[in-house]
């Protein structure tokens, strides 16, 4: 009986309003409703007129407009009544409340679920095993989901459940591949209604390092031990002493003649192009200086190219570093690797780069400071950073400053953290000082362009794309040949001895240096009578085809294309014959995709698009 009563009456609640006036009880009746987010109780009370032993229906309608909740209770003293119950299936927004019956008004109110306040998570690990804990709230039955990145910022684990007593959850799981560097576990809510984030950190030969920040923290984590070297191909190795000096914090090794002599004939005899050099961590250096031989610098002896690797930074370098530099009567070349102290910086640039390590770069012949700047060569800088949580959820905003002895800064574009070694790396050309800093570049008018917005903003963060003022982008404007080669040539690192140039480009155009590095390198031909034309807008397939000569020229890759991969795009007859086998090696390298079945090669290249291009290229190859 009582079960019809309630449907009755849930009808009623529903459809009362369209009853005759006449119909309509009389006697009022009062409703308040209460939510707690940490617990998930909800209190609804009031008086059903002033008359006790009535029955009285609750109605609760979530904000997806679903019956929440039915039930029915009691009048007590002066017609008060009250409902208590967990809210399941929790909706963040508006309930809406109705309470009626026999001899009584409907009264209705609402109440709001919010986001849950009390979320809390802990993650540890034990041996390859990972634990997290936490409470979602202090109620029972509340939503808990559970994500884990690497290193790598690639998600290896998600998982999904209920909270227990007092809203306490755990989850555990097995890695299948460790990564050296910090795993960012994220919980959250229903919907995302209430997120919070730790890390962990795994140490290289240490597979029981506990978290070293809080719950919930997204603060700095301790560095690894031991980064990972990057070094190309197999190598012969050298470790050598340093002695420091305690009074200037630097630390010298050296390397004579006989040391150096001896690894080249063993890498050579071995069929290796590779020495590495390892200064081993001293207690103590801030700097660290490897003194040599000029033959260490003489391409004509080895070939051979040279890794230098302490615990600061280690750099990559060819033997024809210094082959634009007179060294017929040096008797000793100096490398300096150490931090720069950052109080001879301006205040600006010292609170933009925070306690992230500076790179001081020096390099001297007997004795004395000479200039490294070979623009027909290049040396790859690695540094040990442990990015923040913060940092690890956006990557690739983890940029490299040039710091120049005025202190004027520069973003140098080929800077990136990369996770597997736990490195920041960047390419250089001279030496200097080299700052890591977090950086998030963006600008009011790329919110219309979503698929883009992330790749202007990264490749303004590297400085190689720049908005047309500090606020705007201009994403939908066509961007010209000189625009163009300017980002390729900052995209790839690209850069070449000085050349002859276009009749139509200048040495005072901004764009000359990078459209005399195309020439140089053989990736702009010009058109007639040695032409260029700059400032002619690029179509897409002409932006494509240099792409693909840059990636080819400089070894990043040897894709090649037919006209069979463009099969698919119903504008492949107006792609130009010298465009084909180019946009079909990057269609099928995933480099290109069109616009649904469209590449539109005969259109203007966006600066939009432009970036897009380009960051798929710089993060690819």
């Amino acid at each position: 009986m009582k079960r019809w009563t309630v449907i009755l009456l849930s009808f009623l609640l529903c459809f009362g309003s369209m009853l005759p006036v006449a119909f309509a009880a009389t006697a009022p009746t009062t409703v308040n409703a209460t939510y707690d987010s940490n617990t998930g109780k909800v209190l609804v009370s009031g008086n059903f007129g002033s008359t006790p032993g009535k029955i009285v229906t609750l109605q609760i309608r979530n904000p997806n407009n679903q019956m929440q909740q039915l039930d029915q209770g009691i009048s007590g003293t002066n017609g008060a009544y009250q409902f208590n119950f967990t809210l399941s299936n929790k909706v963040n927004g508006t309930y809406i409340v109705n309470v009626g019956g026999e001899g009584a008004t409907i009264a209705a109110t609402t109440f709001q679920v919010a986001s849950i306040q009390n979320l809390t998570v802990n993650a540890t690990i034990n041996g390859a095993q990972i634990n997290i804990s936490g409470n979602m709230g202090a109620a029972e039955g509340n939503t808990v989901n559970v994500e884990v990145r690497n290193p790598l910022n690639e998600v290896i684990y998600t998982d999904k459940g209920k909270s227990g007593v007092n809203g306490a959850y755990q989850f555990s799981y097995t890695l299948s591949q460790r990564w050296t560097g910090v795993y960012i576990v994220k919980v959250w809510g229903l919907d995302g209604d209430a997120i919070n984030t730790t890390t962990f950190v795994i140490q290289r030969n240490d597979s029981n390092r506990p978290s070293s920040s809080g719950p919930g923290s997204v603060g700095t984590t301790e560095p690894p031990v031991n980064p990972t070297a990057p070094v190309s191909g197999e190598s012969t190795s050298i470790e050598l002493t340093a002695n420091l000096d305690p009074s200037t914090g630097i630390a010298t090794a050296t390397l004579d003649a006989a040391q150096y002599a001896s690894a080249v004939q063993q890498a050579q005899a071995a069929g290796l192009k590779n020495i590495t050099i390892t200064i081993p961590d001293v207690e103590g250096a801030k700097q660290y200086d490897l003194k040599t031989t000029p033959d260490f610098f003489s391409p004509t002896s080895s070939n051979i190219n040279l890794t230098i690797v302490t615990d600061v930074g280690t750099l990559a370098i060819q033997p024809n570093m210094l082959n634009n530099i007179d060294l017929s009567t040096a008797k000793e070349i100096t490398l300096k690797i150490g931090l720069k102290d950052k109080n001879d910086l301006p205040d600006a640039v010292k609170s933009k780069i925070g306690n992230r390590p500076v790179l001081d770069l020096t390099i001297t012949v007997d004795g004395k400071v000479i200039p490294f700047n070979n623009p027909n060569t290049s040396v790859t800088v690695s540094v040990p950073y442990q990015p923040t949580a913060e940092e690890l959820q956006n990557p690739e905003h983890i940029v490299v400053w040039y710091i120049d002895q005025q202190g004027a800064i520069q973003a140098v574009p080929t800077g990136k953290y990369d996770a597997a070694s736990g490195m920041v790396t960047f390419k250089t050309n001279h030496f200097s000082s080299y700052a890591i800093v977090y950086d998030v570049k963006s600008f009011q008018d790329i919110s219309s362009v979503v698929w883009a917005k992330k790749s202007i903003e990264v490749m303004a963060s590297k400085g190689i794309i720049s908005g047309v003022s500090d606020t705007a982008f201009n994403p939908g404007a066509n961007i010209t040949r000189a625009d163009f080669m300017i980002l390729l040539t900052k995209s790839l690192g690209l850069d070449a001895t000085k050349g002859a140039s276009f009749n139509d480009v200048t040495a005072s155009d901004y764009y000359a240096h990078a459209v005399g590095v195309a020439k140089q390198l053989g990736l702009a031909e010009g058109q007639g009578d040695n032409q260029f034309n700059p400032k002619a807008q690029i179509s897409r397939q002409d932006m494509i085809v240099l792409i693909s000569r840059a990636l080819k020229q400089t070894g990043k890759w040897s894709s090649s294309g037919t006209a069979d991969d463009l099969a698919l795009f119903t504008d492949k007859s107006e792609v130009a014959a010298y465009a084909v086998n180019d946009i079909a090696a990057m269609v099928r390298a995933g480099v290109v995709e069109g616009s649904g079945n469209l590449l539109n090669p005969t259109g203007n290249a966006t600066r939009a698009e432009a970036a897009v291009l380009l960051h798929r290229i710089y993060n690819k190859y």
